[in-house]
């Protein structure tokens, strides 16, 4: 993990005792991590993705600041969660 945050200049790795995790957590960095993944993810990894490309994309144009825009938020990855829990279901069954 520590050779992919060097690699990368970018997040913070965290340690529990069965798990590590990376952590993004600059606007910047998720927009590099974007750009670093589109085209590259496949299956239900990349349905992930997609949920956190959308609400990056969101975010960069301001709908987190207001309470109707993050309500736009929360709703869109809802049913984006939803459609991919079906998506991946279908995936898994072929």
């Amino acid at each position: 993990m520590h050779k992919i945050q060097e690699c990368l200049g970018l997040g913070e790795i965290s340690k529990g005792s069965s798990f590590v995790r990376f952590i993004v957590t600059q606007k910047s960095d998720k927009d590099t991590l974007i750009t670093l993944f589109d085209n590259s993810l496949k299956g239900s990894k990349r349905l992930d993705f997609e949920d956190f490309s959308k609400k990056q994309e969101m975010v960069n144009n301001g709908l987190h600041q207001t309470e109707d825009g993050l309500n736009k938020i929360l709703l869109t990855l809802k049913g984006r969660s939803m459609n991919s829990k079906r998506k991946r279901k279908r995936i898994h069954e072929n």
